[in-house]
């Protein structure tokens, strides 16, 4: 790994401000800096130079329209199927996945159907109705049994 002095740091850096000011995309601050560097580096100066005589010709330069048109086609590629794959391929992993989180779903319960709580349809029939319902009679609450503190 080549480290560059600082000198040629700041001629890359003078280098590439040349570039984008022949495009006029240069701020003030750095048309300053560049004026300032040219002026002390004669290896940018000529760069300089030179991006400015190929600026120039290439602007003052006749246009030229074809005599016929020029029609580009680019060849036909097979790659207009391949995002429909990845998202059919997409769509079976979600369902699978679905389906197994399902199954999954179902032996953890451990009833073969139904949702979670409800019993299966043969444990209704199989089971004994139940007793009558005993309702508790009221108490009086133990005094050692208040909370010290609101809670």
């Amino acid at each position: 790994m080549k480290l560059l002095s600082n000198a040629e740091s700041r001629c890359d850096r003078a280098r590439e401000w040349v570039s984008q000011r022949a495009d006029d995309e240069l701020s003030e601050l750095e048309r300053l800096l560049l004026r300032r560097h040219l002026g002390r580096c004669s290896d940018c100066r000529s760069f300089h130079e030179a991006v400015a005589t190929i600026s120039t010709t290439l602007r003052e330069a006749e246009e030229l329209v074809p005599e016929r048109r020029i029609l580009v086609t680019a060849p036909r590629r097979e790659v207009r199927r391949r995002p429909r794959i990845r998202v059919a391929f997409a769509v079976g992993l979600i369902a699978l996945a679905a389906g197994l989180g399902a199954f999954a779903g179902l032996i953890a319960n451990g009833n073969g159907g139904g949702g979670g709580d409800a019993p299966a349809p043969q444990d209704v029939a199989e089971r004994p109705a139940s007793p009558p319902a005993i309702e508790p009679t009221p108490t009086t609450p133990d005094l050692d049994d208040r909370p010290i503190a609101p809670v």
